[in-house]
């Protein structure tokens, strides 16, 4: 039992994090989508927290404590990046080469804007009902890292997926900053906890801990208080700009 409900939490973190992304593309101008070049790269500091591991058990299931990125080609737009995670002992667990586009969002068009769609994804409506929405970015804000404040494109949104297995609904929180200037992933929190058991909760956190596209001075080790307050009570959608693909449909059926 364990096992299988281990195995859907991990389908369900793996929904979130590898999505078609089939609105990141912002008009024609590919000067205005790409802000990086082959040879720039961000190390992240990878931290975990909780009384579970559901929140960090697919891509992060093994002793990943650092990911390096590095870009290794632009090509008519297209980004590929280079993958590299460490363990604890600095011992390479995970190494790949893959396009910007699929895995974590490490990166979004630069120069974005609030309101810009950034990703598609399933998200659960009723238990095994599922509609595709858009995200859009909230804000942009400063955010300090290594000593340097950065203006920062943000997106949060929170999410209900049922677990069958135990018949419990639980709520995922994502919060993520990229660096508006050039798109690159500077942060990205995962939260995780079962509605009816709250204090069963899990989360994860990337943070950029240095970069060669910026001085940044080396941050101090951080604590687990960036995950001390795990949100109670009802989840909340209304910190996302979402657009239902299928509206229509649905009022359709309500009439029905």
């Amino acid at each position: 039992m364990k096992k299988r409900k281990e195995a859907l939490s991990v389908v369900a973190l793996l929904l979130l994090l590898m999505t078609s992304m089939s609105c990141l593309v912002r008009g024609d101008a590919e000067d205005d989508v790409v802000g990086v070049k082959a040879g720039d790269w961000v190390e992240y500091r990878v931290m975990h927290g909780g009384t579970g591991n559901q929140a960090w058990m697919g891509l992060f299931a093994f002793d990943v404590k650092t990911i390096m990125v590095e870009v290794v080609n632009v090509t008519d737009g297209t980004v590929w990046l280079r993958e590299t995670w460490y363990k604890t002992d600095g011992s390479i667990l995970h190494n790949r080469t893959h396009s910007a586009q699929s895995g974590i969002r490490y990166l979004i068009p630069a120069n974005s804007t609030p309101g810009d769609c950034i990703d598609t994804i399933p998200m659960e409506v009723s238990i095994n009902q599922w509609e595709y929405v858009d995200l859009t970015l909230n804000d942009t804000v400063p955010r300090s890292y290594g000593g340097v404040t950065r203006e920062a494109n943000r997106l949060m949104y929170s999410q209900l997926k049922h677990d069958g297995l135990v018949d419990l609904w639980a709520n995922w929180t994502l919060e993520q900053y990229w660096d508006k200037p050039t798109g690159f992933l500077l942060e990205t929190t995962y939260q995780m906890y079962f509605i009816d058991n709250p204090n069963d909760w899990s989360g994860i956190k990337m943070e950029i801990a240095d970069t060669n596209m910026w001085e940044m001075e080396k941050p101090p080790q951080q604590s687990f208080l960036w995950l001390a307050a795990i949100p109670i009570g009802v989840v909340i959608i209304a910190a996302v700009t979402i657009k239902l693909r299928n509206n229509r449909k649905k009022n359709e059926d309500d009439k029905q």
